[in-house]
Order: structure tokens, then C-alpha cells, then sequence
């Protein structure tokens, strides 16, 4: 009896699970709008660049070239982190490694600027005159009190005890 009531817990069970539509995530549905979110996403919050990226390309593989250009876009083409989002996205998607690339070299690293050579500015002292009615002040005096060690033999009292 035991086992008929199971059996028939068990198939409606699946009955149930079997009847619900699959969900299906659309949040995402297009590369433009994971780029857009990736963009804000690192702006707001540029030390969790490699996870941010690792989210994006786990979601969207299909878009790893949007989303690397999107995240070189979002740090300004900052040297390392240029090439940390490189070696964040071929280590996610390693099969999309051509598409990257090609879409890191569409960006230029900023020349450097020229050195400009700091201006030296001069020094001018000031100095004040001294009063000759008001007195330098003197330090205060410090005191201190000796400390002596207290031993057997130094002690008067303990002299007579022995």
C-alpha cells in the first residue's frame, strides 16, 4: 500500500515538473545591451574588472568580441588593464581567442606625452623682527626624581637583621 501512494506521489511530482514552460533568461538577449550593462558595471566598479568580464563572457560567448571592446572601452585603455581583460577573456573563451585579438588591435594605446621638465621656482625667505620689548621664552625646567634599587644590604633596617 505503502508503495502505491509513493509511486503515485512520484508521477504527479513529475507531472508537475514536466508541465512548467522552461524559464529561459532574456534579460540578455542581445550583445548591446550585456555591453551596455558590462560598461556601467566596470565604471562603477573597476576593481572587479576580471569578474565582471568572466560574468559577461560566461553569459554571452557568442559577443566575446563586443564585450572585449566594450571593457578596453570602459578603462580607458589603460595598458594593464588592457591586457588583463586579454588574458581574462582568452582564458574564459579560449575558442574565441582570433575574435579577440581582433578586437583589442582596434584600439591604440595613448602615446606617451612629453616630458616637461618641472620649473624651478625660487625661494624667497621672510623674517620677522623681534620685539625688543617682549622676552624669549624661556623652556621649563624638568624634574626628576632618582629611583633607587632596593636591596637587602642597601636597607638600614634590614642591616640589623642578619
Amino acid at each position: 500500500m505503502r508503495a502505491a501512494v509513493l509511486c503515485l506521489f512520484m508521477l504527479s511530482l513529475a507531472v508537475q515538473v514536466l508541465g512548467q514552460p522552461a524559464k529561459r533568461s532574456t534579460r540578455y538577449r542581445d550583445c548591446d545591451t550585456l555591453c551596455a550593462d558590462l560598461n556601467a558595471a566596470i565604471q562603477r566598479h573597476p576593481g572587479r574588472l576580471g569578474m565582471w568580464l568572466e560574468d559577461a563572457l560566461v553569459i554571452h560567448e557568442s559577443c566575446a568580441a563586443e564585450i572585449v571592446a566594450s571593457a578596453i572601452d570602459a578603462v580607458g585603455n589603460q595598458p594593464e588593464l588592457v591586457r588583463a581583460i586579454l588574458e581574462t577573456a582568452i582564458h574564459v573563451a579560449p575558442r574565441r581567442e582570433p575574435q579577440i585579438r581582433l578586437a583589442a588591435r582596434r584600439f591604440k594605446i595613448p602615446a606617451a606625452a612629453q616630458w616637461l621638465e618641472p620649473k624651478v621656482q625660487e625661494v624667497v625667505e621672510v623674517r620677522r623682527a623681534l620685539a625688543a620689548d617682549k622676552a624669549e621664552p624661556t623652556p621649563l625646567e624638568e624634574v626628576r626624581r632618582a629611583v633607587v634599587p632596593v636591596t637587602a644590604s642597601a636597607s638600614p633596617a634590614r642591616a640589623g637583621r642578619k
